[in-house]
């Protein structure tokens, strides 16, 4: 009897949406009175990729990719994206790539809710600096 309970609470949880995957695609962005930060991504199905941008200090420091890969680059073997990763449920782990450090780190994205994402860097870049920022919440600026 409680198997067949067990079951028919998971099966509600699943059609409820409780575990439904979530969508990640938009453009992100936060501003501050000296800062921006810009996550731009597109998800299918279960992969997510995009660009990550983050203008520091009134724009004494510009960490961004998405905007300097060139084809040549791509030919060299550079991934024309700055963001990629795997999206489960509410959270996307992804490695994000830092101009300024010039290396590769680690981060989760969350979605709190259709409107706004949680970024957390979970592994800085090997390189340098890097400055974007470890932690920050985005609101969704996609047009409808």
């Amino acid at each position: 009897m409680k198997k067949i309970k067990l079951i028919i609470v998971l099966s509600l949880m699943c059609i409820t949406g409780i575990y439904a995957q979530q969508n990640f695609s938009g453009y992100w962005m936060r501003i501050t009175d000296t800062s921006q930060f810009n996550i731009d991504v597109t998800q299918i199905g279960d992969s997510i990729k995009g660009g990550i941008c983050a203008v520091i200090h009134n724009g004494d420091f510009i960490d961004c990719y998405m905007n300097e890969i060139t084809d040549e680059d791509i030919l060299d073997g550079m991934s024309p994206y700055s963001i990629k990763g795997t999206v489960s449920g509410n959270i996307a782990i992804v490695d994000f790539f830092s101009s300024y450090a010039w290396g590769w780190g680690k981060a989760t994205i969350t979605k709190i809710s259709d409107t706004q994402i949680k970024w957390e860097i979970t592994v800085e870049p090997s390189g340098g600096t890097c400055f974007i920022p470890s932690e920050s919440v985005l609101t969704n600026q996609t047009e409808e």
